[in-house]
Parts: C-alpha cells; structure tokens; sequence
C-alpha cells in the first residue's frame, strides 16, 4: 500500500513523529493507522533551561578555576564549593527525572 501526503501534511506527520519513540516513521504511522498506542516524549521545559544555565555555571567555574591565581587555601574552598553546587544539582536532577 503507498500513502501519499502532501508538502504541508508530510511536515506534520514529521514534527509528530519526532515527538514519538518511534524508530522508523513507517512503524509510526502504521501504529496511528491501525489506532494501536504511540509513546510519545514529553520534555520539561523549564528543567531544560536550568540543565542548560547549569552548564554555562560549569564552564565559567572551570575558566575561574584554572585561569585564576588562587592560594591553596581558596582553590581548595572553590573546588568544594563546586562539589557543593554538584551535589545539589544532582538532587534536583533526580526530583525531576521520572523513575
């Protein structure tokens, strides 16, 4: 059997397919013809903002970290201090991640 779509309903199809945990895009639409469930991939985007601010804080902690000229005692305060900030981080990674 082919299917034929036209320009603006083949895009469509796509952007829908893109949002599936489909593999293929024939296996997709042959799960929405025959009506049998399709997963469907829902992001946060609000977790996605913070994940991305969190890495803009890694790499500037990192430039300060080694372009700085730091006394061993604040180097060792910095290097704690980001091992702070990770571990929240990962808390908060984890009170957002579904299990």
């Amino acid at each position: 059997m082919i299917i034929l779509y036209s320009d603006e309903e083949f895009d469509a199809l796509r952007k829908l397919y893109a949002r599936s945990t489909s593999r293929q895009i024939s296996g997709y639409v042959r799960k929405v013809s025959l009506e049998e469930p399709v997963g469907i991939i829902t992001r946060n985007g609000s977790f996605d903002a913070f994940i991305e601010e969190v890495i803009v804080l890694r790499k500037e902690m990192m430039v300060i970290r080694h372009e700085g000229k730091w006394s061993s005692a604040n180097q060792e305060r910095l290097l704690a201090l980001h091992q702070e900030i990770k571990l929240v981080i990962d808390k908060i990674a984890d009170l957002c991640t579904p299990h």
